[in-house]
Order: structure tokens, then sequence, then C-alpha cells
């Protein structure tokens, strides 16, 4: 992990005026991205192409830093759709359930449905304090700006919470004279109205708007999509299609689509995508989407002969992405920026998981506290407020400042006598001296002590969740080799089996772990070329309600093995770890 900047690009002056003002608002001006190093034993080249004209890239990473990193290489992408997060004050999860086939009179009542699901993983966390948010998207829409090809588009698809903020917002980053559109999309599904929505007070609210601007005001691509209306009349008339979009079902609410559905929460459907990137790109050109989520954009984008881009910051999307354009075949590299912390999936288990590190107390609703404090943790023999400065922001002098004036006032009211500011990256100039200092020339009484994230992970380090284990034998057959998984291990899903069958009422609808484990295992690959890129030689991807073979056949015996379990944690052995029976 780095703590530190090597590389940072100040980004471009705004083409508007700063209309929207909130506290703690940062200025375009000292607004920067940075760029960080690339874990190579992470990358991998997917469906390995015939020379190196891959179809796309696939980051691990957040939307700032890969913004960052195509400026670096000099990339620049022709049109862009984003779905970040809405501010919807909701985390959003996945059902994990075991890969396991389903076994007659296992459910006597109802032996098609019987429940192999064991809870639920956050895939995302979208609860922001809002001044936060619109500083966080803010950034992000300039760092976007930054990529975007002098004639590209970019479409932001947003809900009521939060979307008439971030429309005065991208007034300001791309100024009102490129702003084009304003859709809005009906999102309710043929059923939506009929279920419990009927028991609501207040008018049912069924739409998305997706805001359409351009880098510059006159120069953009725009392919007028043209659609065959049937009037009443009986005639049948070639009409442009509108800026309301009635004739898109949402996916939630489709039907006959459970071929498409990845498990992913908020995923959109394909003909959404297909629409945008149909009017506002040409075949050839680079489609990108920096909060990838389930991969339809960069799916949509390959199906119609368009180079892709995509990122998002949680493992499990990633996976999702990767096995979706691998089964398309598309080629692709899977790049992983060491931008945060790779101790959880996603930056939502991550925070969690330090406060629990530190014996800490993560802040609530109910906290007697300040907004400004993210929780509380041991330090120096007292509970000392803490503030987490996550891998969305750069601990740098300007931002320190603010901390420092935003510190001052609470202390006021609270008269701690020393804090924590706990940071994954920093400045390299920044240090506990600086912070001394300035506390010293504004004669502030109270101390901030200056803690790196690294270090308190290697002092818990025995705190951090045990691996996975595989047990595996390798047996030469006839001119190849046959591998065989005879065991796998999972204490963390083992933990979540155990806490699910408490939880069950009926109890002879207890899950049973097998004794090989099979069922907890969702994708197996193997890589024979033993570079530091990886690529797949044979892998296989686990389906629902189907179980992993088991045994598979390679031409060497010396090999990479990479298995990836329900929940989205992986591990990798070597050939040399096998336990061959003497």
């Amino acid at each position: 992990m780095i703590n530190n900047i090597n590389k940072k690009y100040n980004l471009s002056p705004v083409n508007g005026e700063a209309l929207l003002n909130f506290k703690g608002r940062l200025s375009a001006d000292e607004l920067y991205m940075q760029v960080y190093d690339v874990d190579a034993k992470k990358s991998e080249l997917v469906n390995n192409p015939i020379g190196n004209n891959i179809d796309g890239y696939v980051f691990d990473g957040d939307c700032l830093s890969v913004c960052a990193y195509l400026k670096d290489h000099n990339m620049q992408v022709d049109l862009v759709y984003i779905d970040p997060p809405f501010a919807s004050a909701a985390n959003y999860s996945k059902k994990i359930k075991l890969r396991k086939e389903k076994e007659k009179g296992k459910n006597i009542q109802n032996p098609k449905n019987a429940d192999y699901s064991i809870g639920e993983e956050i895939m995302y966390g979208d609860i922001w304090n809002k001044e936060d948010y619109l500083n966080w998207i803010y950034l992000r829409l300039l760092a976007i700006r930054e990529v975007m090809s002098d004639n590209a588009s970019i479409y932001v698809h947003l809900d009521h919470n939060i979307n008439h903020y971030v429309r005065v917002l991208m007034d300001e980053v791309f100024g009102e004279e490129c702003f084009r559109s304003s859709i809005v999309w009906d999102t309710a599904s043929p059923t939506y109205a009929a279920g419990h929505k009927w028991t609501a007070n207040n008018w049912i609210y069924s739409q998305a708007n997706i805001f359409y601007y351009t880098k510059n005001s006159n120069d953009f691509i725009f392919n007028k999509e043209i659609q065959h209306i049937k009037m009443t009349s009986g005639d049948i008339s070639d009409k442009p299609v509108k800026d309301v979009w009635t004739d898109i079902d949402n996916f939630a609410g489709m039907y006959g689509c459970k071929d498409y559905k990845t498990g992913y929460a908020t995923q959109k459907p394909e003909a959404l995508l297909e629409r945008i990137i149909k009017a506002s790109s040409n075949e050839g050109m680079i489609v990108a989407d920096f909060f990838g989520g389930s991969g339809v954009t960069a799916k949509v984008a390959y199906k119609l002969n368009r180079k892709f881009i995509t990122c998002d910051v949680g493992t499990n999307a990633i996976q999702t992405i990767r096995d979706q354009l691998k089964k398309e075949k598309a080629s692709f590299k899977v790049i992983d920026i060491k931008d945060g912390i790779d101790l959880f999936r996603n930056p939502t288990q991550t925070m969690n998981q330090l406060f629990k590190l530190c014996n800490g107390e993560k802040r609530n609703n109910d906290s007697e506290y300040s907004q400004l404090w993210d929780g509380v943790i041991p330090f120096n023999n007292n509970l000392t407020y803490v503030k987490l400065i996550d891998n969305s922001k750069i601990l740098d002098e300007k931002y320190l400042d603010y901390l420092i004036t935003e510190i001052a006032q609470d202390y006021i009211l609270d008269e701690q006598k020393e804090y924590v500011l706990l940071y994954i990256f920093k400045e390299n100039s920044l240090n506990q001296e600086m912070v001394n200092s300035k506390l010293r020339q504004l004669e502030l009484s109270f101390k901030i002590n200056l803690i790196s994230v690294e270090n308190i992970l290697k002092e818990r380090k025995d705190k951090v969740q045990t691996p996975d284990s595989v047990y595996f034998t390798i047996n030469k057959i006839d001119s190849c080799y046959e591998i065989c998984i005879k065991n796998y291990f999972s204490p963390y899903l083992k933990r979540k089996i155990d806490d699910e069958n408490n939880r069950r009422v009926n109890k002879n609808n207890i899950i049973e772990l097998s004794e090989n484990g099979f069922e907890l295992i969702e994708y197996i690959s193997f890589d024979t070329t033993m570079k530091d890129e990886w690529i797949s030689d044979v892998e296989e991807i686990v389906e629902k309600n189907t179980q992993m073979k088991g045994k598979y056949y390679l031409e060497t015996d010396i090999f990479r093995m990479k298995i990836r379990n329900i929940a989205g944690d992986e591990i990798i052995v070597s050939s040399e770890e096998a336990n061959n029976e003497s």
C-alpha cells in the first residue's frame, strides 16, 4: 500500500460560474487528481487477443485515480455514461447463495425451492453527508471532463434524491451552453404500481433523470434515433425519439430476463445503454463508465463494436464485470490501481472493519458527538474522536487547514484535548511536525495525532480475517496432469452459515456444509504462463444451482490456481503447494 503521492495533475478551470454554495465547498483551483502505482500481481489479461488489439480495460480503482491513470497514459474517451451513487441513504447488498445442486426431498413441501441463501454482503454504501457527497461528485466530474475528447458527451444517471444539486454542478463544470437535455426515464415496470405502492401516502415516484452534456457546445456527435410508431389512424409513421423514455422497462420489473441478471442491486437494462451509446458515439470509439457496477455499459459497448473503459471500487463489482465480459468473448485487461486498502471487498466494509480492528466504535445516528467525527477509538488510554480520511480524499495541507478549523469549532463544544486523523493517503510534505506547528501558530491548546491506517493494520494484523484454504493433488494421467480439489474451507463463510442456521426457525431447513466444501466456490482459474499478468488457461464459473467439477486437466504440472468463494474472497496458490499423497 502507498501512503504518499508521487505524481498529480491539476484540473482544468471550470467553464461555468459557481452558483452552488455549501459548507466545506472546495473550489476547482484547489483540486487535483493523483497517479498511483498499479498492482501487477492482480492484473489479468482476459481472452488473450491476437497481437495487442484489446477491446477495453477494467480498472479496480476509484473514478478519480482511474482518470489520473488515463491522463498519465494520454488516453481519452469519446462517450461517458455514469450511474453514480445517488445519496439515497441506503446500503446496497447482494444475496449469497451456496453453489449447490437442488437435492430431491431436501424440502419436502417445496423441493424446488430449497433455501441455500446464507445472508447478504454489502456491495457499496450510499449513506452520505450532503456536503461530502457534493464535493465528492464535483471532483469526479472535473476529473472525467479532463479525459473526455473534444467532441465527447457525458450522460449522468440520477434520481430525485440529489439530481437538482448535481445539475447545478454540471452547469459549472461543463458550462450551461453545453447542456443538451434532461432525459426523463420512466422506470416503472408494468407491475410497479400494482404492488405495495398502492398503499403509499404520496405520489408514486417512478422516474430517473439522465443529464446529457457535451464537452463543447458546437462539436459533438449525435445520431438521432427514429422509431416506427403505429398511429391510431392505421398509418405507420417515423418519429424521432422524445426525451421522455417510456419504452424501456426498469430491469427490476422485466419478465423473462433471468439470463441477464447479475445479482447487482442497481443493474440497468441493456436497452437503456444501447440507446445512449448509439446516439452519442460511432463504431470504434471509446465508451467509459466510471461506476461500472454490473458491467452493462462495457458489455453493450462491446456488442456495438465500441471500445470500453470501466472501473469500480468494489471487488464484487469487478468480478461481476469481468465474468460478464468473459462470457461475451471480449478481450480486455483488468488493472488493479493501488489507491486504497485491499483488506476487504469494498470501501464500506473496509471502513467498518477498521473500527473493529481498532477496538473502536463507528459513528451512528445515536452518537452524542458531532458529525465531524467518524467514531471513537482507544488512544493514549482514552476514547478519542477519530476522523478517517478514506481513499476518496487526499490529506494535503489545504485539507488539513480546513479540518483544523472545523476541529477548533468542535473543540469549543466538547473540550477534548486530543484527536486522531487516520489517513490512507497524504502528500509527502505533510507530517506530524507540520500539524504541531500549525496548532502552535493558531494558539490552539488541543493536539491532533496524524496516524497512517497502514500502521494500525500492522499493529493488529492478528485480528484480520483468516484466509481460505484449499487441499488439492496433482496426478499424471497419460500426457496430461489431473488437478483434483479435495477440500476447500472458508472460516468467514462457515461463520455466516452458522449465523444463518441460528436465525432459521425451521430446524428441518438447516444448512449442512459438505466435507469437500465445493458449494463455497463460484470460480476457479488456472494460469500456466507464470507471468506477472494473470492469463487464464482453464477456468470454470460456477452458476447458481450447480456445483464445481473439482477435477481439471492441464498439459503441465507448473501452474497458479485462483479460487474465488461466493462472497468474493480470492486465494491464489501455486502447484508447489499441492498435497500429493505418497
